[in-house]
C-alpha cells in the first residue's frame, strides 16, 4: 500500500512542476511581446490602406487584408504608445472591420462579424373584464425558445433578438382564460403594451375605442393612436347595444347633435364633416331610426380608431374627423354562433375557421321587428325621432280630437336591417387577403286618410322613405421583408337615399299631388399604400388614392290642380380626386417621434391644386410625462344641404362641391399641442386646440334649430378653440373616466348679423362626460352622466307689424342678435347592470340599460311665432310671441339578452 501512495506522491509534484515552468515560459512570451516598440500615429482623413503601410514601416509588424475590404474607407484616428490590439481597436472603431493578432506581431483584418443586437419584449396582462393584473401566467416564445412568468403586477419581460422577434410568436397560457398567440411584433417599440385575457367563461362583446389625440395610453405606437377602451358594453349606457357611436361620445371634444347617436359634432364642426369607414368602406347612412341607433352593429365591430381631425396624409376628404371602424380576424379553433333580442331589435352572428384555420368567416345580421310587433320603447324612439315631422303633428291632431279620432286613420310603420359579412384568409405569416360587405336599410311608411266628406273634406295621402347603403371592400396586405410592406385597398359605396309623397283632396282622382326626392352616391375607391422602414428611426409611408364619384339629386313636384306650382330640380356631379401623399416618420416611438406628410389633391371641378401639409410630434420627457402637437391642412368636397320635403323627414342631401351651385370646397386648418401624464393607473390628457374653417356657407346654418334656403349664397368664416381634459383612474374591478371639454365656435358672415361674430349653431362652451364601470364577480354595472351647456339660439325681441292699404296688420317675429341666448343647460344620467352566465359551449350576457334614469327633460330647440290677443269684442288687441319647445329623448329602458355558443 505504501509503493502506490509513493508513486503517486512523484506524479503530483512532476505535474506542479510542469505547469509552473509552462507558466513561466507564457509569462516570459508575455513580457517579451510587450516590450516590442508600441505604436503611434496620427491619420487625418486617409485612406485606409495607406494607413495600413505606413504602420507596416514604422511598427514593425505585418498586416493581411482583402484589398476590397478597404476599397473606399478612409479613416481619421491618433495614438501613441499602444500595442497592437489597442491601436487596431482604436483605428478601426467606425469601420466595418476588427483586427485579430494572430502572432507576435502580424495582424489579420476581417469583416466585423455583427451579432444580431438583444431587445427586450414586454407587456402587461389584464383581465379584460375587469382590467385587473393576471400574475403568474406562463409566456413562451415559440421561435427563441424562451419562457418568463407575468408578476404580481401582472407585466413580464421576455429577452429576444432583432432578427428572430419579427416573425416570433408569444403563446399565453392562464388558468381560466383562453390562450392567445400574439405576434412578437405588436411588442416591438413600446413601452409593454397592455394585452387583454378573455375569461373562458364570460366571452362577451368588445369595443375598443382608440384615439391619435391622446397616443400615451396603451399604444401601439407604430400606429400612432392610442386606447381610450370604454371596452365593455356596459362601461357606456346605451340603448340595449354596445353603439359604437355612443362609446366615441366619452372621447373630450365629441358631442352629439340633440340625443342622436351618429350625428357626431367633433371640434365645433358639422355633422357631414365626419369620415365613417367601416373596413376601408365609406358609410354614408351612419344611423338607424333617423340617428337614433348606429347603422354598424356593434357585435360585429372590434375596434374604432379616432382622430378628431389630425390623421395622417393617407387620409383626407373631410375637415373634423375620421372614425374608422374595423373587425380584427382572429383565427377560430371552432364555428362560433351568437343571437340577442332587446325591445328593438334582433341579432344573430356566425364565425367559422376556413382554409385550415388559415382563414375564416363572419356574417352577422341585425332586423328591427318593429313591423311585427311594436313595443313601448320603440313607440317612444319612432315618436321621438319623427318629432320634427307631420307624424308628430297629425298624431296629436288626431288624438285631440274625439270626432278625428273616427274620421282621421293614421298609419305609421318603420323598421331598419343591416348585414356584414366579412372573409379572410392568412395563406402564410407575410400576407392578408381578405373581402368585407355592408348592407344597412331603413324603410318608413306612412299613410293618413281623413274622411269627412260631409262637411265636404277628404284627404288620403302617403309617405314613402327608403334608405339603403350597400358596400365592399377587399384588401390585400403583404409584408415583402421586413422592413417594406405594401397594401391595395379596394372599396366602393353606395348610397341612396328616396322619398315619395302621394296625396289628393278628391276621392274620385286617387293622385293630384306628387313630390319625389332622389340623392344617390356611387363612390369608388383605389388606394395603394406603402410603407418602408430603411433604418431603426426613419419610416417612410408613400402612395396614391383615386376617389371617384357620381352624385346626383333630383327633387320633382306635380301639382296637377295648378300646374304653375309645379317644379324640378336635377343635379348631376360626378367627380373625380386623385391623391398623391408622402409621410416621413423620424425618431423612435419609446422617446420622440417626428412625422411630416404632405398630401396634394386634385379635383375636377376646380382648376386649384391643393395642398394640404400636416406635422405632428411627440417627446416622451420622463418615465410618465409625453408632450405632443400637430398642425394640419383639410379639404372637404362633398357636403350635405338641407332640402325641404312635405314629410319633414330626410331632409338632407349630399352634393358635390361646386362653384356653379354656389357650394365651395371647404378649408380647415388647425393645430393642437397638449401632454398626457400616466401613473400608477392614473392618467390625465389635456389638450389645446385651435382651427379656421372657411369659407363656410349657410347651405346648413339653422335659425333656431330650422335650416333656411335663403342662407344658400352666404360665406363666412368659423373659428374654432377649445381645451380637453380626459382623467381615468383604475382602482381593481372599478374604472371611471372623466371627460370634460371648454371650448368656443364663432361664425362670421359679412350678410348677417350686421357682420359681427356669433356663437355657431353648434357652439358648445362647457362639457362633462363621467363614467363609472364595476365588476363583481358575474355582474357588470355602470353609470354615465352627460352634461353640457345650452346651446344658442336667437331670441325675439318682440313684434313687428305693418298695417296693409285694406287695413289688415301684417305681423312678424323681431328677433335680437343671432345666438345671443342659450338653452337651458343639458344633463343625462344613463345607467346599465348586466349578469354574465353560463360556462364552457355556452354563455350569455342578460341586461338592463336605462337611457336618461332621472328623466330629465332637455330642450332640442326654441321656436316662436306671433300671438295675437283679442279684446272682449273679439278684435285684435296687441300682439306678443308665443314660444314653441321641442324636447330630447326622455327615460328610455331597454332590456337585452345575448347567447353565445
Amino acid at each position: 500500500m505504501l509503493l502506490p501512495a509513493y508513486f503517486w506522491q512523484m506524479e503530483y509534484r512532476f505535474y506542479w512542476c510542469c505547469r509552473s515552468c509552462l507558466a513561466g515560459l507564457f509569462f516570459f512570451m508575455a513580457i517579451h511581446a510587450t516590450a516590442q516598440a508600441p505604436l503611434q500615429a496620427d491619420f487625418q482623413n486617409i485612406p485606409l490602406s495607406e494607413a495600413f503601410r505606413t504602420l507596416e514601416k514604422t511598427g514593425g509588424i505585418t498586416i493581411s487584408y482583402d484589398p476590397g475590404l478597404v476599397k473606399n474607407i478612409r479613416v481619421t484616428a491618433s495614438f501613441t504608445n499602444k500595442n497592437p490590439q489597442e491601436a487596431f481597436s482604436i483605428l478601426l472603431q467606425h469601420t466595418p472591420l476588427e483586427a485579430a493578432v494572430v502572432r507576435e506581431r502580424h495582424v489579420l483584418i476581417l469583416k466585423r462579424d455583427e451579432a444580431p443586437s438583444s431587445l427586450t419584449l414586454c407587456a402587461k396582462l389584464l383581465d379584460a373584464d375587469s382590467r385587473e393584473a393576471l400574475p403568474y401566467a406562463s409566456i413562451f416564445s415559440i421561435k427563441a425558445g424562451a419562457g418568463a412568468q407575468s408578476n404580481a403586477d401582472g407585466q413580464f419581460q421576455l429577452s429576444s433578438n432583432s432578427e428572430l422577434a419579427p416573425q416570433d410568436t408569444l403563446l399565453i397560457r392562464m388558468l381560466g382564460y383562453r390562450s392567445l398567440s400574439v405576434p412578437a411584433s405588436r411588442l416591438l417599440n413600446d413601452n409593454c403594451p397592455s394585452i387583454l385575457m378573455r375569461p373562458i367563461s364570460r366571452e362577451l362583446v368588445e369595443i375598443t375605442i382608440t384615439d391619435r389625440a391622446l397616443e400615451a395610453l396603451e399604444l401601439p405606437v407604430a400606429s400612432r393612436i392610442t386606447e381610450v377602451r370604454p371596452e365593455r358594453p356596459g362601461l357606456v349606457p346605451s340603448l340595449g347595444e354596445p353603439d359604437p357611436f355612443r362609446m366615441v361620445q366619452v372621447l373630450p371634444g365629441v358631442a352629439a347633435d340633440g340625443d342622436k347617436a351618429d350625428e357626431l359634432l367633433v371640434r365645433g364642426g358639422n355633422t357631414d364633416q365626419n369620415l365613417v369607414l367601416w373596413e376601408g368602406i365609406p358609410i354614408y347612412h351612419t344611423g338607424h331610426l333617423f340617428g337614433l341607433v348606429s347603422a354598424l352593429n356593434p357585435y360585429v365591430v372590434d375596434r374604432v380608431n379616432v382622430w378628431k381631425g389630425n390623421f395622417s396624409a393617407d387620409q383626407g376628404g373631410r375637415v373634423s374627423s375620421l372614425i374608422d371602424m374595423r373587425t380584427d380576424p382572429t383565427p377560430l379553433e371552432r364555428p362560433s354562433f351568437a343571437v340577442g333580442v332587446n325591445l328593438v331589435s334582433t341579432y344573430f352572428s356566425l364565425e367559422t375557421p376556413l382554409f385550415r384555420r388559415k382563414g375564416g368567416l363572419l356574417f352577422a345580421g341585425r332586423h328591427a321587428f318593429s313591423g311585427v310587433l311594436q313595443s313601448s320603447g320603440y313607440q317612444k324612439l319612432f315618436g321621438f325621432a319623427t318629432q320634427d315631422s307631420r307624424i308628430k303633428s297629425e298624431l296629436e291632431t288626431q288624438q285631440n280630437d274625439s270626432l278625428l279620432q273616427k274620421a282621421f286613420r293614421v298609419f305609421p310603420y318603420s323598421t331598419f336591417s343591416d348585414g356584414n359579412l366579412k372573409l379572410w384568409l392568412r395563406p402564410n405569416a407575410r400576407t392578408l387577403l381578405d373581402l368585407n360587405v355592408y348592407l344597412g336599410y331603413d324603410v318608413l311608411r306612412y299613410r293618413r286618410e281623413l274622411d269627412l266628406r260631409q262637411f265636404g273634406t277628404y284627404l288620403a295621402a302617403a309617405d314613402t322613405v327608403n334608405i339603403v347603403n350597400f358596400g365592399m371592400s377587399a384588401h390585400v396586405h403583404r409584408d415583402w421583408t421586413e422592413n417594406y410592406s405594401s397594401e391595395w385597398r379596394f372599396a366602393v359605396s353606395n348610397y341612396k337615399s328616396t322619398y315619395d309623397f302621394t296625396g289628393t283632396t278628391n276621392p274620385d282622382v286617387p293622385q293630384q299631388y306628387y313630390q319625389h326626392q332622389d340623392n344617390t352616391l356611387g363612390e369608388g375607391v383605389l388606394q395603394f399604400d406603402n410603407n418602408w422602414r430603411f433604418s431603426r428611426r426613419h419610416h417612410l409611408q408613400f402612395g396614391v388614392q383615386i376617389i371617384k364619384t357620381g352624385n346626383f339629386f333630383l327633387d320633382s313636384l306635380q301639382n296637377k290642380p295648378d300646374p304653375n306650382a309645379s317644379r324640378r330640380l336635377q343635379i348631376d356631379l360626378p367627380s373625380n380626386q386623385s391623391a398623391l401623399y408622402g409621410i416621413w416618420r423620424l425618431g423612435d416611438s419609446a422617446h420622440w417621434y417626428l412625422e411630416a406628410g404632405l398630401r396634394h389633391v386634385t379635383f375636377n371641378y376646380t382648376t386649384q391644386s391643393y395642398w394640404e401639409p400636416r406635422l405632428s410630434a411627440q417627446w416622451q420627457t420622463g418615465p410618465h410625462l409625453r408632450l405632443k402637437a400637430f398642425a394640419g391642412v383639410f379639404h372637404q368636397f362633398m357636403r350635405r344641404a338641407y332640402v325641404p320635403n312635405i314629410l319633414g323627414l330626410n331632409n338632407r342631401a349630399w352634393v358635390t362641391a361646386d362653384d356653379n351651385l354656389q357650394l365651395p370646397v371647404l378649408e380647415s386648418r388647425q393645430v393642437s399641442l397638449g401632454f398626457t401624464f400616466e401613473k400608477k393607473g392614473w392618467l390625465l390628457d389635456a389638450e389645446v386646440y385651435g382651427k379656421v374653417l372657411e369659407p363656410v356657407t349657410g347651405v346648413d346654418l339653422r335659425f333656431n334649430g330650422t335650416p333656411d334656403l335663403s342662407l344658400w349664397a352666404a360665406r363666412g368664416t368659423e373659428n374654432v378653440g377649445g381645451l380637453e381634459l380626459l382623467l381615468r383612474k383604475r382602482w381593481g374591478r372599478y374604472t371611471q373616466v372623466l371627460a370634460y371639454t371648454n371650448s368656443r365656435a364663432d361664425m362670421q358672415f359679412d350678410s348677417l348679423n350686421q357682420g359681427n361674430v356669433f356663437p355657431s349653431d353648434f357652439d358648445q362652451r362647457q362639457a362633462i362626460n363621467w363614467t363609472h364601470n364595476l365588476g363583481f364577480k358575474h355582474w357588470s354595472f355602470s353609470l354615465s352622466w352627460n352634461y353640457h351647456s345650452g346651446r344658442p339660439y336667437t331670441p325675439p325681441t318682440g313684434v313687428n307689424t305693418q298695417t296693409r292699404p285694406d287695413g289688415t296688420v301684417a305681423t312678424s317675429v323681431a328677433y335680437g342678435p343671432r345666438n345671443s341666448a342659450r338653452l337651458p343647460d343639458y344633463s343625462r344620467l344613463d345607467s346599465s347592470i348586466q349578469y354574465h352566465f353560463g360556462e364552457k359551449h355556452l354563455t350569455g350576457t342578460l341586461g338592463l340599460s336605462v337611457f336618461n334614469l332621472l328623466n330629465h327633460a332637455n330642450l332640442q330647440q326654441r321656436e316662436f311665432f306671433v300671438q295675437t290677443l283679442y279684446d272682449a269684442n273679439g278684435d285684435p288687441e296687441t300682439y306678443t310671441t308665443g314660444t314653441i319647445e321641442r324636447g330630447l329623448l326622455g327615460r328610455m329602458p331597454n332590456i337585452f339578452l345575448l347567447l353565445r355558443w
